[in-house]
């Protein structure tokens, strides 16, 4: 089900991602306020709609930016299937998958330090809110909630750490060597 669902999102029309994106953000927005227990919802509704326009573009628009900087949405999908699998298929260009390996590589092992770093400081907000006395039970919760995330995505970042450096190792010792010109 996820590899079906990551290679939908990887090889949707930009529009279909739009979409999908803008149906998710407004419907969660929408759910959790509770909007329809209110009297007047009508301009809730249409300030998230308008959020979810906001949000779906914008995330649309960082979408197709980094489709067109890695070879368009065939090769990131080929690039994101290889990082989810560990392998990189048999025929890549070198020029193409090496940059962006490398930069997914680097963004890796920043996000490593930092992901953990952020949910530690939710977790901080969140101990302090129980301190305070403010909604104990929630607070407590989510405190639990966001170091439980950040001890998983630490793990999960190093095992897609590991697979995506193996890809950029098997694809840089397949690129050859270009002799340097004797002249």
């Amino acid at each position: 089900m996820a590899n079906r669902f990551s290679e939908w999102r990887d090889r949707s029309s930009l529009p279909a991602t739009f979409a999908f994106l803008f149906v998710v953000f407004t419907a969660g927005q929408l759910l959790i306020s509770g909007f329809w227990s209110r009297g007047n919802w009508v301009p809730a509704a249409i300030g998230y709609g308008i959020g979810g326009v906001v949000y779906a573009a914008m995330l649309t628009g960082i979408i197709a930016w980094r489709r067109r900087r890695s070879g368009g949405a065939d090769t990131t999908a080929a690039i994101n299937r290889a990082c989810r699998t560990g392998h990189a298929p048999a025929e890549v260009d070198a020029a193409i998958w090496l940059p962006e390996l490398a930069r997914r590589v680097s963004n890796l092992e920043r996000d490593r330090i930092l992901g953990p770093v952020v949910f530690g400081c939710f977790a901080a907000v969140g101990v302090v809110l129980v301190v305070l006395g403010e909604s104990v039970w929630v607070s407590l919760g989510l405190t639990i909630f966001f170091v439980a995330f950040g001890v998983y995505y630490w793990f999960a970042r190093r095992r897609i750490l590991t697979r995506t450096a193996s890809v950029l190792e098997q694809v840089d010792t397949r690129t050859p060597v270009e002799p340097h010109p004797t002249y």
